[in-house]
């Protein structure tokens, strides 16, 4: 097979992709993945028409259709991994078991019964690929059950300032206004580089401790509950906030690492931590995540 004839792997990334991420395709990221998503396919899809939201290289349908779905109706946003999945379905001689579609799954839209949803809309802060609005709640959807806590880490301020705070110089290299570069470095340096510093950066870190787990939100998309109370109006909700009560010492910061679990039954795969919450200070806080961006926020009380 060579690339000049299918040109959509010019712009296939196998390393950065989540859609096509190696490590994810090979049972690695998060470890155990493939297993999980068989085994509950394996107990779920026989015998059933399904809808796969978010078909990647289709891995899911794949594994439907070997566990006994009578066939899968696919959606795929990403016009490269569409290309790559026409690829895959004509290839392995599915077109009359998968048919694929190219564009946005919306839940409002979906008005059939009878099927079976699967998906893996799941980014490291859950909501960050769309699901509130992508995923329909019906009886029939697997994974249906996702549990967020909130690993909590302690740091020596040296240590948090080291770490976070590293040197950045900002130099526009042309004549701004006066006092322009003053005020954005100004905003560079009092910001923590959050998104270089997931959970197993800190692991060799002699000041880091861990000081346990903060539960936040259990969803369950086939009851449509979040923490065993029941969505309004039948929809996800937009948000969902907690008070917290913290304590940090005097030379310490306090992180609230989001941990993202995906449930079945009794397997629980956990997916990934998310960027961490910085706590300078002991006292009340709420956290709040919104439910359509993935975005948290914390604030005192």
């Amino acid at each position: 097979m060579s690339h000049l004839t299918n040109h959509f792997l010019q712009n296939s990334n196998w390393l950065l992709d989540l859609g096509l991420h190696i490590d994810m395709l090979n049972n690695n990221m998060p470890p155990g993945r493939n297993e999980f998503y068989d085994t509950m396919l394996s107990e779920s899809v026989k015998g059933k028409k399904c809808i796969e939201i978010g078909f990647g290289t289709g891995l899911l349908s794949l594994m439907a259709i070997k566990h006994g779905a009578i066939s899968v109706e696919a959606w795929e946003i990403d016009e490269t991994r569409y290309e790559i999945g026409k690829h895959i379905i004509n290839t392995l001689g599915l077109d009359n078991k998968i048919r694929l579609n190219h564009g946005q799954f919306v839940a409002a839209d979906f008005k059939q019964t009878g099927y079976t949803v699967l998906h893996e809309i799941i980014g490291p802060n859950l909501w960050n690929e769309g699901m509130r609005k992508s995923l329909p709640l019906v009886n029939d959807i697997y994974p249906s059950k996702f549990q967020v806590d909130f690993e909590v880490l302690s740091l020596s301020k040296k240590d948090y300032s080291e770490i976070f705070f590293p040197e950045r110089k900002f130099d526009p290299e042309v004549e701004l206004l006066p006092g322009a570069v003053e005020c954005i470095q100004s905003l560079i340096d009092n910001t923590p580089q959050f998104k270089i510093h997931r959970r197993d950066h800190f692991e060799n870190v002699e000041s880091c401790k861990i000081k346990g787990i903060q539960e936040f939100y259990y969803i369950d998309l086939q009851l449509k509950e979040i923490n065993s109370m029941a969505f309004e109006e039948n929809q996800i909700p937009q948000c969902y906030e907690i008070d917290i009560d913290v304590q940090v010492d005097d030379d310490e910061v306090c992180m609230l690492y989001p941990k993202i679990a995906v449930l079945y039954k009794d397997n629980n795969l956990f997916w990934s931590y998310y960027n961490p919450l910085l706590v300078d200070r002991s006292g009340k806080v709420t956290v709040h995540q919104d439910f359509d961006t993935g975005f948290f926020k914390v604030y005192f009380k």
